[in-house]
């Protein structure tokens, strides 16, 4: 959760939770406090691309009932400390 009430659940992957965690090691636990640039999990990406599952990475805020507009920055990859989504309240 940021700061400002924004729940936001980052998926590394699609349907990867069917690894059970294989080639994934988190770096924080849930309830530490992050900041913008925090290594959060290291990841085998090969391995996960090998097993067959795409590496897509949904962002996704979980409490979008709270904002006017989530405003998509229309990137597909975006590097370290780039704007990837504007909440409006």
């Amino acid at each position: 959760m940021s700061d400002e009430g924004a729940e936001i659940l980052i998926h590394i992957g699609i349907n990867t939770v069917q690894l059970e965690g294989k080639y994934y090691s988190p770096v924080v636990k849930q309830g530490d406090r992050v900041s913008q640039g925090d290594l959060l999990v290291n990841f085998d990406i090969q391995k996960i691309k090998e097993a067959g599952y795409p590496v897509t990475t949904p962002v996704i805020i979980t409490n979008t009932h709270r904002y006017i507009d989530i405003i998509d920055m229309k990137k597909e990859a975006v590097q370290a400390k780039e704007s990837l989504l504007t909440l409006v309240v």
